[in-house]
């Protein structure tokens, strides 16, 4: 599904999110309001944990897709969208999140990209 990063702080407790942006540009938050502001342009890939707050804060044609988990080992069936402090359901969510095992970009396990 295509479109840009929700423009309030959110997180998701359940599951990992890839962001690959398909043109423009835009500055996304992350990790809450003190969080680091990051310039994510045409071809970029981001890949966010469950419990890390973002927000989109300013975008120039900036078009996106977002996607979560869905294969063995990570299979998120509905990400919630969480824009209060967690509960403790919530704490407990993103402790027990599985990492992703497959790497979203190259399709090889996510260990050995992060290996390089």
């Amino acid at each position: 599904r295509a479109w840009g990063v929700f423009e309030f702080h959110h997180f998701h407790s359940n599951a990992w999110e890839v962001l690959v942006c398909v043109s423009g540009r835009a500055d996304v938050q992350f990790g809450g309001p003190e969080g680091p502001v990051i310039a994510i342009e045409r071809s970029d890939v981001a890949l966010i944990p469950a419990g890390v707050a973002h927000k989109q804060l300013a975008a120039e044609d900036f078009l996106l897709l977002g996607a979560y988990p869905n294969h063995d080992g990570c299979r998120t069936p509905s990400a919630d969208t969480v824009r209060t402090a967690p509960t403790e359901l919530e704490l407990r969510n993103i402790a027990e999140c599985p990492v992703p095992v497959v790497d979203p970009v190259f399709g090889c396990e996510l260990v050995d990209a992060l290996k390089g």
